[in-house]
């Protein structure tokens, strides 16, 4: 069983209620990487709608070791994102979108491919 984070998914959350269940969904499912080798990180900005309780039900569900939830007051998307930095224990860090889904072996190829050199990706 691995310890080490290797990679930290910082997911902004803004007016999101529509998506953000498939979003988390399509990262929390990832294959081809260790469970305990990634986590989640997100930052809700501020919403309005149930995005923010959509948040807290998804980190309770798969626990607040996967997905780890704060709240702030309306930053911006580059502000929840340097939350999202300041909160993040792993070697990597990945930034999905709130709308957008994941391939499942997302994570799996950007760590190896990060592991075999020094390019950025």
């Amino acid at each position: 069983m691995n310890t080490e984070v290797l990679v930290s998914i910082i997911i902004p959350v803004y007016q999101a209620e529509d998506t953000l269940r498939e979003c988390v969904l399509s990262c929390v499912t990832q294959k081809g990487i260790e469970d305990d080798a990634f986590e989640i990180i997100l930052v809700d900005d501020g919403s309005k709608d149930a995005s923010a309780k959509i948040a807290d039900e998804l980190s309770e569900e798969y626990g607040q070791d996967k997905i780890k939830v704060k709240h702030i007051k309306n930053r911006g998307v580059s502000g929840a994102r340097n939350i999202g930095l300041e909160m993040a224990t792993g070697k990597y860090v990945c930034f999905v979108d709130s709308d957008d889904t994941i391939a499942e072996n997302c994570v799996a190829n950007m760590y190896n491919y990060a592991d075999e050199g020094t390019v950025l990706i």
